[in-house]
């Protein structure tokens, strides 16, 4: 019986070890989201950034950058969020930070309530790959602000990629060959991508 009741004391024993070492890591796991959160939202501002050849600066809440880009989700009018923005280096003339403290507050607050994980990319190959998986609707700024030509990647070769264009109806336009390096501004999830996106599935 004491034998027995030995076995079980260090069953018990075991038992315990292992389950404080489980509670351990998880709370270092929480603290340490907790320590990036909290790193992210120190990094969060609102910037105003002026691009080469284009007549208006685009603001937003700056994420996070790249050795290639800027991501930020755009801010164009008021107190409104409206998608990510992935912002090209290479043409970026200028960024300015906005000390407007409401605009801060308010826009920091709805950046906190927006939904942008698993966009944390290191490079330009990256991002292009993950909306190539995603085949969600993309506008393309190029040399021209006013302009922009808005489909799905198809397929991705060095520093050009082959876009599916659509009309403003959602209709498929044309093939369209996109010099990677001649990129200024990739935009995703603004409203009216997300309503092209939305008609194409229900037009039918």
């Amino acid at each position: 019986m004491d034998k027995e009741q030995n076995i079980q004391k260090k069953l018990d024993q075991v038992q315990e070890k292992y389950m404080e070492k489980e509670w351990l890591e998880k709370k270092e796991i929480e603290e340490e989201k907790k320590e990036m959160q909290e790193e992210n939202d120190i990094n969060k501002r609102i910037i105003k950034v002026k691009i080469n050849r284009y007549p208006n600066t685009i603001s937003g809440v700056y994420l996070y950058e790249n050795e290639e880009f800027v991501v930020m989700l755009n801010n164009p009018v008021d107190y409104v969020i409206d998608g990510i923005y992935f912002i090209n280096k290479n043409y970026i003339k200028n960024i300015e930070t906005d000390q407007d403290i409401i605009s801060n507050k308010i826009l920091l607050h709805k950046a906190s309530l927006y939904n942008t994980d698993n966009m944390n990319f290191s490079n330009l190959k990256k991002i292009l790959q993950h909306l190539l998986n995603k085949q969600q609707l993309i506008e393309f700024y190029l040399d021209k602000q006013s302009y922009t030509l808005i489909g799905r990647i198809i397929s991705i070769d060095n520093e050009v990629i082959k876009v599916n264009l659509v009309d403003t109806q959602s209709s498929f336009l044309k093939k369209e060959k996109i010099s990677c390096n001649k990129i200024r501004v990739l935009a995703i999830d603004t409203d009216y991508v997300d309503a092209l996106e939305w008609y194409s599935k229900h037009k039918e």
